[in-house]
Parts: C-alpha cells; sequence; structure tokens
C-alpha cells in the first residue's frame, strides 16, 4: 500500500524492497533474493551474501547460485570475490556451478580490461592463478576465453612467460588452429622470454609453416605468423632474415611485405638517430604503433634500451 501510495518508480520500487527485505533464516534470504533475479542487488545485498558464504557451509552453493542469477556482478566488491576465491578451493572443478562461477569471474576480469586497457588489480590475476581448472571438463567456448584472457596477463606483462598454464593454453590453441590476434601477440613474448624452450615449442613451429603454406580462412593470420617465425629467429641470434625466403611461405608477397615494414622502420631509425640499427622486432611494433615518436628519449642511448624508453610516458 504504501509503495502504490507513494507512486515509486519501477527502479525504486525494487530498491526498496531489496533494502528492506522480510526474513528470519540465511535461508529465507537467499529465496527472497532469488525473486529479484531481472534486478541489480544493492551493496547491502552483495554483503548479505558474502555473510552466508563466510558462515554458513551449508547454504555456500545456493549462496553462490543467487549470486550468479543478480545483473550486476561487476558490483561485486572486493571482499566477497575473496570469498568466492577461498570457496572454489573447496568446490569439485567438474560442477556446473564452479565452470558458472569461473565464467563469471572471467568475464569480470575482461569488463576490467576493456574499461582501462590493462588489469588495473594485480589481485584479480593472483585469484585466477589459484583457482582449479578442469582441463578436460571446460566447455570450449570458455576454455576460449580463459586463453584470451591468458593472452591479454601476458601481453600486458611478459613476465608471465615463466607461467606454465599461460604458456601451456597459448600452445594448446595454436596447436588446434584457434588463433587470434591477441594470441599470436603473447605467444611472441613467449618466444623471446623462453627462447623457444617450452614444451610443444618443435610442434608449434610446425604449425606455423603449415598455415602459413595454406591459403584458406587462416590467411589472415599469415603476417603474425611472419612476424613470430621472425622471432624465432631473432631468438636464436640468427641475424639475417633471408631463411624466411627459403619456401616458408607460398605467397612470396607476404615476405616482401614483411621485409618493407622491416625496411621502412629501420630507415625511419636510421634517419633520425643517425646510426646503424638492427633487427629488433619489439622496437619495430613499437615504433609502428605510436603515432608520436620522441627520438630524444633514445638518442645516445644503446638500442636494448629504445623499446623501454619510447613506451615510458
Amino acid at each position: 500500500m504504501l509503495l502504490n501510495a507513494s507512486k515509486l518508480e519501477e527502479n525504486q520500487k525494487y530498491a526498496y524492497e531489496l533494502a528492506y527485505l522480510n526474513f528470519d533464516t540465511n535461508d529465507q534470504l537467499l529465496d527472497k533474493l532469488a525473486e529479484f533475479d531481472k534486478d541489480k542487488l544493492l551493496t547491502q545485498n552483495l554483503n548479505q551474501i558474502d555473510f552466508i558464504i563466510d558462515n554458513d557451509s551449508e547454504l555456500n552453493i545456493k549462496a553462490l547460485e543467487t549470486l550468479l542469477k543478480c545483473l550486476n556482478k561487476e558490483n561485486i566488491p572486493d571482499k566477497l570475490l575473496d570469498s568466492i576465491s577461498v570457496l572454489l578451493t573447496n568446490i569439485d572443478p567438474t560442477m556446473n556451478i564452479y565452470l558458472t562461477v569461473l565464467e563469471g569471474f572471467l568475464n569480470n576480469m575482461r569488463q576490467e580490461y576493456q574499461r582501462s586497457r590493462k588489469f588495473s588489480d594485480l589481485l584479480s590475476i593472483q585469484k585466477l592463478f589459484s583457482l582449479k581448472i578442469p582441463k578436460d571438463e571446460i566447455q570450449n567456448n570458455l576454455e576460449q576465453e580463459l586463453v584470451n584472457i591468458y593472452a591479454l596477463i601476458l601481453t600486458e606483462n611478459a613476465e608471465y612467460s615463466s607461467n606454465q598454464s599461460i604458456v601451456d593454453s597459448l600452445e594448446k590453441a595454436i596447436l588446434s588452429k584457434t588463433l587470434k590476434k591477441n594470441i599470436l601477440n603473447a605467444y611472441k613474448k613467449v618466444i623471446k622470454r623462453t627462447r623457444c624452450q617450452t614444451n610443444h615449442f618443435h610442434h608449434i613451429f610446425d604449425i606455423f609453416i603449415d598455415i602459413s603454406s595454406q591459403n584458406n580462412k587462416l590467411m589472415i593470420f599469415h603476417f603474425d605468423i611472419l612476424v613470430c617465425i621472425a622471432s624465432v629467429f631473432q631468438a636464436k641470434k640468427i641475424s639475417k632474415l633471408e631463411p624466411l625466403e627459403n619456401n616458408l611461405f607460398n605467397d612470396n608477397e607476404i615476405i616482401r611485405t614483411f621485409q618493407q615494414w622491416c625496411d621502412q622502420v629501420i630507415d625511419k631509425l636510421e634517419e633520425n638517430i643517425e646510426i646503424d640499427v638492427n633487427l629488433d622486432l619489439d622496437l619495430f611494433e613499437t615504433i609502428s604503433a605510436l603515432k608520436y615518436i620522441d627520438f630524444d628519449k633514445i638518442r645516445d642511448k644503446p638500442q636494448n634500451q629504445w623499446n623501454r624508453e619510447l613506451l615510458k610516458f
């Protein structure tokens, strides 16, 4: 009666009802919250769910199921995320609820990255690594999202090339020819950091050659694969690019395009720095990506410092 009399807007009605739920037990509270599966929960509701997860083990699964129905998972506070992470360590990773929570967690990480183009909270990465990933049970779309997140993490910080789970996942995607540009970009860093010392590198190299020799839907990745192969030569300290012309690619135009790109970047650097420039694919990609290049930053510095200096703001 009070709500109807005051003629509150629909969202105000829901907010009022969520704020003043009537319940006697935690079980009843979760039943009440489940009725609002098409609405955004309030901060106090999320805190209530957090309290239940921490203090009522019999209702843990039900609390997770209730939480997964809410529409504003991006507003889940850090304290609740911590509680969920701890809870997941005690749940069978093959259970549907576990996979659903993992999917929600990856979605949150994706949204975080899309907002700021980086993972602002290192804890979210650490939480991801703390989870048990059921490699044999995970669905294809969820596995692909996990690989994409791994690629973003590694692209942001090449130090994660030492993380076996990340490298194995990237290599599995490449071996299955499930390619994306971000996966290849991340694998370039793996090549450089590990100097090709990974579990499946030799098979990966064969896949690169196989893909590059075919004219199919994967042709769009030929240039990126060529950069990966050139990164291999660089990691193995092969200074010349001539081996690329030895029938690695059926389409010689790709090789010419790649060589032209390298030559253009080298010419630009040598024109402005006035010293000879060696092949450095990371540096060349940075030069190509920057809208404005402050050559004073790298003048009078050794080439192995140029990439780092140019990326400084």
